[in-house]
C-alpha cells in the first residue's frame, strides 16, 4: 500500500476536519491549529493539511493513513518504524486523528524511532523519492558476504554447518548495525 491509495480520502479528511471545527482557512491555507504544540510566540502551532494550492501535505496523508487503518483494516495497534526526524511531524498528525475520533485512545499509535539512514553518497534516505535498499536485498548481501567470508576461513567446513554459520553471521551482523546505533 502506497501513498497514493490515500490520495482520494484527502478532500473528505479536510471537509471532515472543517465540519467539526478542528481545521480553519489560514492565510488561504486549510490548518488545524494544535494547543498541544507552541510556536516561537508560545501560541498554538498551525499544521496545515491543505496548501493554498489546493495541494495536501504529508500530514494530511498520515491522518489518512491512521483513519484507513484502524476504520477498514480494524487495526488494533499501529507502528511506525521511520526516521526520529519525523517524530513531532507523527504526533502532531496523531494528535488530529484523535480530535478527530479517527482512532479511538484504546488503540495505541506507536513511533519505533531510529537514526537516519544515509546511502553511499553519505545524504539520507528518502524513501518517497525511491532508491532505497530494501531489506530483502540487505539481508542477501550480508548472507552472501558472510558465505565468503566463512568459506575462506574454514574451507573444509561442511557446506550445511557453513551455511549455518553464514546465515548466523550475516544475520548478526545486520542485527548489530542497527542494535549498536543510538535509539530514542
Amino acid at each position: 500500500m502506497g501513498e497514493s491509495l490515500y490520495n482520494p480520502m484527502l478532500p473528505g479528511i479536510v471537509a471532515d476536519l472543517k465540519a467539526k471545527g478542528l481545521a480553519v482557512e489560514s492565510e488561504g491555507a486549510t490548518v488545524v491549529f494544535l494547543d498541544e504544540f507552541k510556536n516561537k510566540e508560545g501560541d498554538p502551532m498551525g499544521v496545515i493539511i491543505q496548501k493554498k494550492d489546493g495541494g495536501y501535505l504529508y500530514t494530511t496523508t498520515d491522518i489518512a493513513c491512521a483513519k484507513y487503518r484502524y476504520e477498514t483494516l480494524h487495526a488494533d495497534r499501529v507502528l511506525y518504524y521511520i526516521d526520529s526526524r519525523q517524530h513531532q511531524h507523527l504526533m502532531q498528525a496523531w494528535t488530529i486523528v484523535r480530535k478527530a475520533g479517527y482512532v479511538p485512545d484504546s488503540v495505541p499509535l506507536e513511533h519505533h524511532m531510529f537514526g537516519m539512514m544515509l546511502g553511499k553518497d553519505g545524504k539520507p534516505f528518502k524513501t518517497r523519492a525511491g532508491g532505497t535498499v530494501k531489506l530483502a536485498d540487505l539481508l542477501d548481501e550480508a548472507l552472501e558476504r558472510a558465505r565468503r567470508l566463512v568459506a575462506e576461513k574454514n574451507p573444509d567446513m561442511p557446506a550445511d554447518e557453513l551455511e549455518k554459520l553464514a546465515n548466523a553471521v550475516g544475520i548478526g551482523a545486520v542485527k548489530y548495525a542497527d542494535l549498536s546505533k543510538t535509539h530514542h
